[in-house]
């Protein structure tokens, strides 16, 4: 009796031989996984876009190109997945199967496993540490192009998929060989096609999104435009327990003041009427101030400006922020939230007589210095119309001469507020120049570096006298 001690070797080298029933139940076992990990990737996203939004209802924006681009990505990838789980069921035999070809189907079997198993915890893990250094670098850095890959780092997603693609072919085409190469092709071309059109499924109406938070963003919603300075600080905060409050003056027309209360903006000052009762909002019973940080249109005038001082003076504020942008900024305004020029309420005088009055008081200082501004660009500075960019260091060069100076400003009621705090922001450079002057002559260093002690003996040494009062007001003598 012969016997066949031939191994059984029904290995098939072509996919051609696999069963009609194993090639759909592993179509649908890939189809499973690659629409379960799109969507899973496409709400991930969503959730960091959401997570991203602050308090003043900015969030990471896309354009039409990054959806796209992005969803593009997600659907290449959960496709390489989910063949990679297609192709794992399509290999896979029971165990009592015992023939030659085992070990090229467990190599194949656990290349996919390797490729499924391993890629995603990496993908997992590397998602995870971005969304961790994007919420703690949140608010500064979510508005740059640093924190997209499309456009300019729009590469390495593509070769994260190419690179995937062959390395889940790799084993595969070593078995197989030339044979492999016509089902490596409709691979590919099955991929480009089928993630575009799986690209197009977008399983959260991103757009809707957008809509709803940003409905409460005042950039969205107001045509608000900050002035630009050379020179800024950041808000103080003086008192949290009175509360940080934030207005809003925008639209040039309207003057409309919006006061953040909760998640939501509420107009307080429209149409020359106030509808809320300042004096709950700017001052603690209990301590008697407040501080607040003003986001001012830089088209109000200053008319409207000197309404908003005269309440806050009921309410004894004194001491407040501009909300500015640096000039030529390159990211949206929500990047430079908490920069602004700090500063104290300029005492507002209630007639002629009252300026008149005052003046007698600082006419004994010896250094007189008369600035008039009634027109953008240029102040008129004793007599001589100085440019913005040349006024800093004509002002330097006068309060050198006699450190013990007062400058008379005098603004016009149709100034607009940018013009106005153009001025100012000049003006503080020039006395921090005059201060860092003094400091590198008597002790050898900076002026800015000094401790609180010393540096507020420089401030006191070196003040900065001004009055303010609008034109209309305004009276020669």
């Amino acid at each position: 009796m012969l016997i066949n001690s031939k191994p059984y070797t029904n290995f098939s080298d072509s996919f051609a031989t696999i069963s009609r029933f194993r090639i759909v139940v592993g179509l649908i076992i890939g189809s499973s996984y690659t629409l379960i990990l799109y969507a899973f990737q496409f709400v991930l996203r969503e959730f960091l876009r959401v997570a991203s939004t602050s308090e003043f209802n900015d969030m990471w924006l896309l354009s039409t190109e990054e959806v796209t681009f992005y969803n593009w990505f997600a659907a290449a990838l959960a496709i390489l997945i989910g063949q990679s789980a297609c192709i794992a069921y399509w290999f896979s035999r029971p165990k009592r199967f015992r023939e030659r070809g085992i070990r090229v189907r467990s190599a194949i079997l656990n290349s996919q496993g390797f490729l499924s198993m391993n890629f995603s915890m990496w993908f997992l893990k590397l998602s995870f540490l971005f969304a961790l250094f994007f919420g703690i670098t949140w608010p500064n850095s979510y508005p740059s192009a640093a924190m997209s890959f499309y456009p300019t780092f729009a590469i390495v997603p593509i070769l994260v998929i190419l690179l995937l693609f062959f390395q889940s072919w790799n084993v595969i085409r070593l078995k197989f060989k030339l044979k492999s190469y016509k089902w490596m092709l409709i691979s590919f071309f099955s991929l480009g096609i089928v993630s575009w059109a799986i690209s197009m499924i977008n399983v959260v109406d991103y757009e809707s999104v957008n809509e709803r938070i940003l409905a409460e963003n005042v950039w969205y919603t107001h045509d608000l435009q900050l002035p630009e300075v050379s020179y800024c600080e950041y808000a103080e905060v003086m008192d949290r327990d009175a509360g940080t409050y934030i207005f809003f003056i925008s639209n040039e027309n309207e003057h409309t003041i919006l006061l953040k209360t909760g998640d939501r903006w509420q107009p307080v000052y429209q149409e020359g009427e106030y509808n809320h009762d300042f004096g709950n909002v700017w001052c603690n019973p209990n301590k008697g101030f407040g501080h607040a940080t003003l986001y001012i249109d830089k088209r109000i005038k200053m008319k409207v400006i000197e309404q908003i001082w005269a309440d806050f003076r009921n309410n004894d504020v004194v001491y407040f922020s501009y909300a500015v942008l640096p000039i030529n900024a390159e990211l949206p305004p929500a990047a430079y939230h908490g920069t602004s020029v700090n500063t104290y309420l300029p005492y507002q005088y209630k007639n002629q007589d009252d300026y008149v009055k005052h003046q007698e008081l600082l006419d004994t200082i010896p250094n007189q210095i008369r600035v008039i501004h009634t027109k953008a660009g240029s102040c008129n500075v004793n007599g001589v119309d100085i440019a913005y960019n040349q006024l800093a260091d004509e002002l330097f060069e006068l309060f050198i001469v006699e450190t013990d100076f007062v400058v008379n400003y005098v603004y016009s009621d149709e100034l607009s507020f940018g013009d106005y705090l153009q001025f100012k922001n000049e003006i503080n450079w020039a006395i921090w120049h005059v201060r860092d002057f003094f400091s590198w002559d008597e002790d050898g260093k900076p002026y800015d570096i000094f401790e609180r002690g010393r540096y507020n003996e420089f401030e006191e040494l070196y003040p900065l006298r001004m009055t303010e009062v609008s034109a209309s007001l305004f009276l020669s003598h």
